[in-house]
């Protein structure tokens, strides 16, 4: 048997230090906890927040953590020590997604105000303000492998593709269901989505052409990942 850590309150989400030495939770009491991954010893334990912490995220680079709660603000942390380095304010309801881009110098953030904001981790503003996902709260985001497109998801099953340089955007495409989880391929020549729907749905990037329905599930998905190759 594993590692069996208690907590005070309902953890909401979990993520992995790059290096898998670490990893970190976030509590519906607001707090953060960082653990050591190999003797479940716990490093430290601060209030991450006002309300449940909803999103907690490693940079690729393991360098920055990345959270969001009840405040409506991504607030970035240095991963060894939590101390708060930068607080993003912007969105005007719940974050739902935050992603760092593959170089850890942007981060990615969806929310239910129906807007994608991209903030530059190097300063303490935003850079490009990916806006308008028209009337549709976006409930996921995800970084092409090179950096170089944001991808968006939403609860009425819009899809959006923006430039991650200049936060130009366009309507792409759409699903029938509404999308919890959208994610590149490794050669960042696809992307698939899934949500409140049995079915996977797949698109060439560059054409915005739905490839492929993958069916077998019997109820929805929430969870989508693509193997290496």
């Amino acid at each position: 048997m594993g590692l069996v850590l208690e907590t005070t309150a309902a953890v909401y989400c979990v993520a992995y230090s790059p290096d898998g030495l670490r990893f970190i939770a976030g509590d519906d009491d607001g707090y953060l906890m960082l653990w050591e991954a190999a003797t479940g010893e716990p490093v430290k334990r601060l209030e991450g927040g006002s309300g449940s912490i909803d999103v907690v995220v490693f940079s690729p680079n393991g360098q920055w953590i990345a959270s969001s709660s009840d405040n409506y603000a991504v607030t970035l942390w240095e991963a060894h020590s939590l101390i708060p380095v930068s607080v993003f304010i912007g969105h005007l309801n719940r974050i739902k997604k935050v992603m760092f881009s593959p170089n850890s110098l942007q981060l990615a953030s969806g929310s239910k105000d129906v807007t994608v904001r991209l903030w530059d981790v190097t300063t303490t503003g935003a850079g490009p303000n990916l806006v308008s996902n028209e009337f549709d709260k976006v409930s996921s985001v995800a970084f092409s492998p090179d950096g170089s497109r944001v991808i968006s998801g939403g609860n009425f099953g819009t899809v959006r593709q923006y430039d991650g340089a200049t936060g130009d955007y366009g309507p792409w495409d759409s699903c029938e269901f509404n999308i919890d989880i959208i994610v590149f391929s490794p050669d960042g020549r696809r992307i698939a989505a899934a949500g409140w729907s049995e079915d996977i749905r797949t698109w060439n990037i560059d054409t915005g052409v739905d490839e492929y329905v993958l069916q077998g599930h019997s109820d929805w998905v929430y969870s989508l990942v693509y193997s290496p190759d």
